[in-house]
């Protein structure tokens, strides 16, 4: 990596050859080996294995996924379960890291998901344009609050205009805040914070339970309120509520109940036990109890479905997706495909949630507030502060050894002499070196160059096929330069893209590009610029 003020400093460079204890040598190398992992893992740069805890947080219930995810794969380590109440118990039992980052779901009433379609404009552009688009479609005051969106891609309207399509999410941040207040409390890292849907998608995406370009209903069924959703090319493009969940079902059972017995009346704890051990019952004094709110939930889904097919003029959705605690009803998915003549293809497991929220971790719909992301370079600063730390005891440590060497053979012959002034020049050029290491990220632990900001915002959209080799920041621009490989040539226009969406770049071109046979089949080695926004 290099930084740049209004010339090149570059900050790795190759070690001359000296003479030193190779035991010693080893230890703190790998020290400082294990430092620069740590700070270039946090920076988003490299290919390091690391652990996402995904949090379901339920109504009841909470589900901890532990995620181990290493290039572009990734495998479940760890998961628990628990009532809320025993939620201070979560970092003892999962043993979580002080630095482990956790991802939670947040839902909530002042939160709305919509789809647009907007004019092709400026990504800077596309928010303000939102607010106007969504402002009759949403209930909370939307000149407050926050939105955070994704481009679907573009299409072609009947006018003959081109159109982007996107999916926005309308929240109000001081929910979010005091959620992660509470979390953090509790000593948990809470980096990452997504809609449930979201995480459901990503899941959906990793299992490749779908094809990529196969089309599916999501119908993720809570305890007080069902999402139906559609999901395309991996992605949740729409969303809609209905006020219909496991608990309405329950409250359903709550009635008289005419049996043999005679009329019972039953309570939420006991229509509960039933609903569990019959689930859809062929007791018809059940079923007709339960049947309004089925049928209910059957008809939401299959609207909500034609709704999305006549709004956005796409191809009927045939196939479903069972999600959330109230899936699980013994007997529903019969029931919801027989009423909806729609195939319900799976259920997915109520680790899902929690799983897909450490898959997403990384992804750019993050509802992290800024305040808290701030805390995260804090964290990789403290690291970067060791590192230098570690280099200048390894300066102090070449030149003990290398005089130690002076002392033992001052009355040897000339030529060992003149081999250990030699020696000593090469000291001297590492300490340069070192010290001009050290320098360097001093001041980008002081942001003195602007590049904390740079590198933290790289680290939000760096996805985990790009490794940076070099990173050049010019502050008369401003601009930057990035090298390096992308392991999957295919997607260099998508992580230009996320460059471009970002909040901070601008501007983005590609310098050069060209195949790295080295590497792997279908590598490209990169160059490209952008500009810093003001």
């Amino acid at each position: 990596m290099r930084l740049r003020r209004n010339e090149r400093t570059s900050l790795w460079q190759g070690s001359p050859h000296v003479w030193y204890n190779w035991d010693v040598m080893k230890a703190i190398k790998e020290q400082l080996k294990k430092e620069s992992k740590a700070l270039l893992s946090g920076l988003g740069i490299g290919t390091g294995s690391r652990s996402v805890i995904g949090l379901d947080l339920g109504l009841k219930d909470f589900r901890a996924v532990r995620v181990q995810k290493a290039d572009k794969k990734a495998s479940v380590k760890d998961i628990l379960a628990r009532p809320m109440d025993q939620l201070k118990h979560l970092n003892k039992e999962l043993h979580i890291d002080e630095d482990e980052n956790v991802s939670i779901n947040f839902n909530s009433d002042n939160m709305a998901i919509r789809r647009a379609s907007l004019p092709v404009m400026p990504k800077e552009e596309i928010e303000e344009a939102l607010r106007w688009e969504l402002k009759e479609q949403v209930q909370l005051d939307i000149s407050h609050a926050k939105i955070k969106f994704d481009i679907l891609g573009e299409k072609v309207a009947d006018d003959g205009s081109k159109k982007i399509e996107l999916i926005a999410i309308v929240y109000k941040e001081k929910e979010i805040e005091e959620k992660i207040r509470e979390l953090k409390g509790l000593g948990l890292n809470v980096q990452g914070v997504f809609p449930s849907d979201f995480a459901l998608a990503g899941y959906i995406d990793n299992q490749k339970i779908i094809l990529s370009q196969e089309k599916v209903g999501l119908v993720d069924i809570g305890g007080v309120k069902t999402t139906i959703g559609v999901i395309e090319n991996g992605k949740l493009c729409f969303a809609r509520d209905v006020a219909v969940g496991g608990d309405t079902i329950t409250e359903a059972m709550t009635g008289v109940l005419v049996s043999d017995k005679g009329k019972i009346e039953l309570s939420m704890e006991e229509a509960e036990k039933i609903k569990h051990e019959q689930g859809v019952s062929s007791d018809i004094s059940i079923l007709s109890m339960m049947r309004p709110v089925l049928e209910k939930l059957a008809n939401q889904t299959k609207r909500s479905l034609e709704y999305y097919e006549h709004r956005f003029q796409s191809d009927a959705v045939k196939k479903i997706i069972l999600a959330g605690s109230g899936s699980k009803l013994k007997g529903l998915k019969e029931f919801i495909s027989k009423e909806t003549s729609l195939e319900v293809i799976h259920v997915l497991p109520e680790t899902a949630c929690a799983t897909g929220l450490a898959l997403i971790s990384d992804s750019s719909l993050n509802l992290l507030p800024k305040k808290f992301k701030a805390e995260k370079k804090a964290a990789l600063k403290k690291v970067s502060v060791r590192m230098v730390s570690i280099a200048l005891g390894l300066v102090f440590l070449f030149s003990y050894l290398l005089l130690s060497v002076r002392a033992i053979n001052l009355n040897n012959e000339l030529g060992v002499y003149r081999s250990y002034w030699q020696s000593i020049k090469d000291v001297a050029s590492i300490k340069d070196r070192t010290a001009l290491f050290g320098y360097a990220i001093s001041r980008v632990s002081h942001d003195e160059l602007g590049a904390g900001k740079i590198m933290k915002e790289l680290s939000n959209v760096v996805p985990s096929f790009v490794m940076l080799e070099t990173l050049d920041i010019m502050t008369e621009e401003p601009s930057i330069e990035l090298s390096g490989i992308i392991r999957q040539g295919d997607k260099l226009s998508e992580f230009m893209l996320a460059l471009e969406n970002s909040v901070m770049f601008e501007k983005v071109k590609l310098i050069f590009s060209e195949k790295n046979e080295d590497y792997s089949s279908g590598a490209l080695d990169f160059e490209i610029a952008c500009q810093v926004r003001p």
